[in-house]
């Protein structure tokens, strides 16, 4: 008993000079993630990052069991790099199970970037659990961006759910801090028509920008 404790104390890193886990403790790892011991196992791969990395991303997209899947996914959000993010993207958009997906998502949501965004664009127009598809809502009205706006509207307008579709319309609002009409039917006018608005107001931008470089320039 003390020798695997000693064992496992040295391949978490607590020890310095701790060699780094083999491959093939790494694979073993990441099937004990079904196992009953499967936080302490998915601690082990976390601290075993970067050597992890692969055979615990490969294993969040192709690994046949959900359990393992769900682990691998939050073991990669642990970590803040762009092939942690994508990775996480792709299983939050792919994923056969929504369980899954809605881990990947929760962990994708610690750092709400470009691939962040993205996935979201995504996942409104692809997602079917309606469970999902709530916590989707709130994730999307806490990004706070404009642009998320139209895909929320086409994806809440092609799903008959009065509950989906009031809360829909409430993450709309708040989104977009419009008074939108009571009628949902009219909304998609008012949104294209603040989105032209806002492209304008960049242009307008840009160009004066531009101005103001070219001014300085001169007066030099």
């Amino acid at each position: 008993m003390l020798n695997a404790l000693l064992s496992t104390t040295l391949l978490l890193g607590l020890i310095p000079g701790a060699d780094a886990p083999t491959k093939e403790q790494i694979g073993t790892w990441i099937q004990e993630l079904a196992g009953e011991q499967d936080a302490q196992h998915a601690n082990l791969l976390s601290k075993a990052w970067p050597g992890a990395r692969p055979a615990v991303i490969a294993a969040l997209a192709r690994h046949a069991q959900p359990a393992v899947r769900s682990w691998c996914a939050r073991i990669v959000g642990d970590h803040a790099g762009e092939i942690e993010q994508r990775a996480l993207a792709r299983s939050a958009t792919r994923d056969g199970l929504p369980r899954v997906r809605a881990v990947a998502l929760l962990q994708l949501s610690k750092r709400p970037d470009g691939i962040y965004v993205e996935a979201l664009r995504g996942l409104l127009e692809w997602e079917s659990d309606r469970g999902n598809l709530l916590t989707l809502l709130g994730l999307v009205e806490r990004t706070g961006d404009e642009d998320l706006a139209a895909p929320l509207l086409t994806a809440i307008a092609s799903r008959f759910d009065a509950e989906l579709t009031r809360a829909g319309y409430a993450s709309l609002r708040k989104l977009t801090r419009l008074s939108l009409p009571d009628e949902p039917r009219a909304w998609r006018a008012v949104l294209e028509a603040r989105a032209e608005e806002r492209l304008e107001r960049q242009e307008r931008e840009r160009e004066e920008s531009e101005e103001g470089s070219g001014g300085g320039s001169a007066r030099d």
